[in-house]
């Protein structure tokens, strides 16, 4: 009668094995996508702010200089519509290369647009301050930044068609 018992503590040594090694997987997987949110990020950042470097180049060809841009209109008007409208439309260029998308953090579906307004809105105000954003991208179990919290927001990756 010790035999099955046995048998049930290496089934259950095997399974704990098992468990360990998924969890494993799909940490490195969250981590992958918490890495790879960077780059895209950027790339969308450049796709944004291009008009900016536009408008910064025809202001100054008129005889004004940079600095006389009205600063405060671009960094709580122009950013956040501007990253709002870019995710609204789902045009997302460094997501799109990287197959990460923006979904409800509890539903996994796709955001809501008052998600992702909230989520430029946050996104917007936090960045330009300091690269604290960073952290919590690492630190919290869904891998989520500040602006994913604050919209109930978080971004994954998009498994390839089969």
């Amino acid at each position: 009668m010790t035999a099955p018992s046995e048998h049930m503590k290496v089934t259950n040594k095997n399974e704990a094995s098992r468990k360990a090694v998924n969890t494993s997987i799909a940490q490195k997987k969250n981590y992958t996508v918490a890495l790879l949110r960077i780059p895209a990020f950027l790339l969308d950042c450049v796709f944004v702010l291009s008009p900016l470097v536009v408008l910064g180049k025809l202001h100054s060809e008129s005889g004004a200089y940079i600095s006389q841009m009205p600063v405060g209109w671009i960094g709580f008007v122009y950013i956040p519509m501007a990253f709002f409208i870019y995710w609204a439309c789902n045009l997302n260029l460094g997501k799109r290369i990287f197959r990460l998308v923006i979904v409800d953090a509890h539903s996994d579906k796709p955001a809501t647009v008052w998600q992702l307004f909230k989520r430029s809105l946050l996104l917007s105000l936090v960045v330009p301050f300091n690269m604290a954003f960073l952290i919590p991208l690492f630190a919290s179990k869904r891998q989520q930044s500040f602006h994913d919290m604050f919209a109930s927001t978080r971004v994954i990756r998009k498994l390839p068609a089969s």
